[in-house]
């Protein structure tokens, strides 16, 4: 693997639903445990499978961010 190395970047992880109808609790937890499954290496980037958050609750767009700062340090 000369030309990319043997790291690849994956981006996704979070249901947009979680971030319309859940509690930060379950943000964290499923930031938490994409980060230790996907993430383990580096080179993961969190986000949601779409890309359309209208009608999420501002507080919990805020949780995964603040998981990631928390348990996506490598």
């Amino acid at each position: 693997m000369k030309v990319i190395g043997d790291t690849m970047c994956i981006l996704g992880g979070m249901k947009n639903s979680l971030l319309q109808s859940s509690t930060v609790e379950q943000v964290r937890a499923l930031t938490k445990k994409v980060f230790n499954v996907v993430g383990k290496s580096g080179g993961f980037v969190i986000c949601t499978g779409v890309g359309e958050i209208e009608g999420s609750n501002l507080e919990l767009i805020c949780a995964p961010v603040d998981a990631t700062r928390e348990f996506g340090v490598y």
